[in-house]
């Protein structure tokens, strides 16, 4: 399963990360794994510091660098837009991606920590489900969450990414209009046929729709091949398979 996403939005200074603070440590209460993706708006954060390492790796070419210490580790991708890529190595390994910043990607729900009332026309947008301030009163404002209500609201209002195969099987026309309606909570996400889909089929990173007959095909066989190589007593919880440059 992937993870659920669900992203807190506003200017600095405006409590994002106290917030974010209290989901993680409710949701990591209730048994969940939870991951933190955050948004730097400062360019070549990890590779501008004068004769550190990873700095002196980046300048030499590298375009991956990683660190590996006892008790962490962390991964630097050296490319502009690699949302995609950095997302999806967490997003198999928690239950909850919770993420500050991000506000227009698509089909994540948010929360809005709002400073000043101008900041309304910043960040509020379709994906919108709640607004949040410790500097001014909006409790009359129809989006207003409690700051100690918004744990529980992140953990049922997540959601997990995207499909984008545009199946209409949920009746909606594409997956972003069937998405809009479950963040403004009008839909439900059990509507959606890929959310219990066991084979998923990725061509050049996008998604392949797959009929039940295809996919159970996919499953059987795969798993039989596997099976003979696996260790007799290790249980077969998911199978990666990526093939490249046939």
């Amino acid at each position: 399963m992937l993870a659920k996403y669900f992203s807190i939005v506003g200017y600095s200074k405006s409590g994002k990360t106290f917030l974010i603070e209290k989901i993680i440590s409710y949701l990591t209460k209730k048994g969940y794994k939870v991951g933190v993706c955050k948004y730097i708006h400062h360019p070549g954060f990890g590779i501008d510091i004068p004769d550190k390492d990873t700095t002196k790796y980046y300048e030499n070419g590298a375009k991956i660098i990683s660190y590996v210490a006892p008790d962490a580790s962390g991964i630097i991708y050296i490319e502009k837009d690699n949302i995609n890529m950095t997302l999806r190595n967490i997003e198999t390994k928690v239950d909850y991606l919770i993420l500050e910043g991000f506000r227009d990607l698509v089909g994540v729900p948010n929360i809005a920590l709002i400073k000043d009332k101008s900041d309304f026309d910043d960040f509020l947008n379709e994906y919108t489900t709640g607004v949040t301030s410790h500097l001014i009163d909006l409790s009359k404002h129809n989006l207003f969450i409690k700051n100690e209500d918004i744990p529980i609201f992140v953990e049922k209002r997540a959601l997990p990414p995207m499909p984008g195969l545009n199946c209409k099987n949920c009746g909606y026309k594409t997956c972003h209009d069937f998405y809009i309606e479950l963040i403004q909570g009008k839909e439900n996400i059990s509507k959606c046929d890929n959310q219990d889909m066991n084979v998923k089929l990725l061509i050049n990173d996008k998604q392949i729709i797959l009929k039940p007959y295809v996919e159970e095909v996919f499953q059987k066989v795969v798993t039989a091949l596997v099976e003979t190589l696996k260790k007799p007593d290790e249980e077969i919880k998911s199978i990666n398979l990526l093939i490249k440059n046939f």
